[in-house]
């Protein structure tokens, strides 16, 4: 009926789309485009922190910024302490 049945599980794009981490460097820079488009800061610490907790996995990376900042939608600047 114009269906096309298979076992491929819609979660293993990582075998069928090549999305390369970030280093520590393009991480920095993702966050700082925040900071320059919002003027929410990250502290240095918590840029550290993400790269770490995520391996610079994009998705994670983008998710986890993306929580801190509805979190502290307040904050002028994120700072480690938040991280706790």
């Amino acid at each position: 009926m114009g269906i096309i049945q298979d076992n491929a599980s819609p979660f293993n794009i990582a075998d069928e789309l090549d999305v390369p981490y970030f280093t520590n460097q393009k991480t920095a820079e993702l966050l700082g485009q925040h900071e320059t488009e919002t003027g929410q800061l990250f502290d240095k610490k918590v840029k550290d922190k993400i790269s770490e907790i995520t391996a610079n996995q994009p998705g994670l990376v983008n998710g986890f910024a993306r929580r801190l900042v509805e979190i502290n939608p307040n904050k002028e600047k994120i700072e480690s302490y938040l991280l706790r």
